[in-house]
């Protein structure tokens, strides 16, 4: 399976970085190798993750408040967004 990115959900990752990055800068690299982990287990078994609305799946990210949503089609894996929990409810299901 080959994973894509949308432009929204890496700008989402950009702005968590960001926020790790000047709040707690020694957390910041942490927040990007759990990123890559779940990714990886997303390409290894797309359907692990519930779906929560339609045919978008929900995979969180292991010690930060963060979760990942994502579609599965034949050949790839796109994730829509990667969201705080607190503001996910609000945002995922326009994109």
């Amino acid at each position: 399976m080959k994973l894509n990115i949308r432009k929204e959900a890496e700008q989402d990752i950009d702005q968590a970085f960001g926020w790790y990055w000047v709040n707690a800068s020694h957390v910041a690299n942490r927040f990007l190798d759990a990123l890559d982990a779940v990714f990886a287990l997303i390409v290894e078994r797309p359907e692990l993750f519930p779906i929560v609305y339609r045919d978008l799946h929900r995979a969180t990210v292991r010690r930060f408040p963060f979760s990942v949503y994502y579609r599965v089609s034949d050949t790839d894996v796109t994730v829509v967004a990667v969201l705080h929990q607190h503001r996910a409810d609000e945002i995922w299901h326009e994109r």
